[in-house]
C-alpha cells in the first residue's frame, strides 16, 4: 500500500511540475506585449539573439537582460522572463576607440564600435583554468558578443582581433554585470 501511494505521490509531483512548466511557457510565449512586436515563440535565448540584432528600435520598446531575468517593455507594458537557473548572459563590446560605461546590458540600445566583426575569444575558469570556450564569434549588429556561461563561477575572458588583445576576469553570480564594455583592444 505504501509503495502505491509513494508511486501515485511521485506521479502527481511530476504532472504538477509539468503543468507548471507548461503553463509558464504559453503565459510567455502568448504575451500581448510580445505579440505586439513579433517576439513571440521564440525561446529565451532566441529573444536575446534576436534583439541584440535588432536595430531598428520601435517606439518605446526596451528590452534589458540583468543576472537572474530578461525584462521586455514599452510604454504600456513589462515582460519578464525568468533566465534558468544555472546560466547567465555576458554581453562584451570590444573596442580599439570608443566605449560606453555600462552594467545591466540593454539588448536594443547599447551599441559597440566593432558591429559584425570576426573575434578569437577564450573563456577559461579562473579556479581551475578549464577553458569552456574558444573559438571565432562574430559581433552582433550591435557590435556586442553574447555567451551564456556557467552561473556562480569566476572567468578569464581573451579576445583577440587582427593581432590585438584584450582581457578582463568576471563574475557570473546574482546581481553581476551582464555588459563588459572595458575590453580595450591594444
Amino acid at each position: 500500500m505504501k509503495k502505491k501511494t509513494l508511486t501515485t505521490l511521485i506521479i502527481a509531483v511530476v504532472i504538477l511540475t509539468l503543468s507548471i512548466l507548461i503553463a509558464n511557457n504559453l503565459q510567455r510565449h502568448n504575451d500581448p506585449l510580445l505579440e505586439a512586436y513579433d517576439l513571440d515563440g521564440k525561446s529565451t535565448k532566441q529573444l536575446v539573439e534576436y534583439l541584440e540584432n535588432k536595430l531598428d528600435e520601435p517606439y518605446g520598446l526596451n528590452a534589458s537582460i540583468n543576472s537572474d531575468s530578461l525584462i521586455i517593455k514599452d510604454n504600456r507594458e513589462q515582460v519578464t522572463i525568468d533566465l534558468d537557473e544555472d546560466l547567465f548572459y555576458l554581453s562584451m563590446a570590444p573596442y580599439f576607440n570608443q566605449t560606453h560605461p555600462c552594467g545591466i546590458h540593454s539588448l536594443i540600445t547599447c551599441r559597440g564600435e566593432l558591429k559584425n566583426e570576426t573575434f578569437s575569444v577564450k573563456i577559461s575558469n579562473s579556479a581551475t583554468d578549464e577553458v569552456i570556450m574558444n573559438k571565432s564569434m562574430t559581433s552582433y549588429n550591435n557590435g556586442f558578443i553574447g555567451v551564456w556561461l556557467p552561473k556562480d563561477q569566476t572567468f578569464t575572458i581573451e579576445i583577440e582581433k587582427d593581432g590585438a588583445y584584450a582581457t578582463a576576469t568576471v563574475e557570473t553570480s546574482s546581481g553581476s554585470n551582464t555588459c563588459l564594455t572595458t575590453l580595450k583592444l591594444t
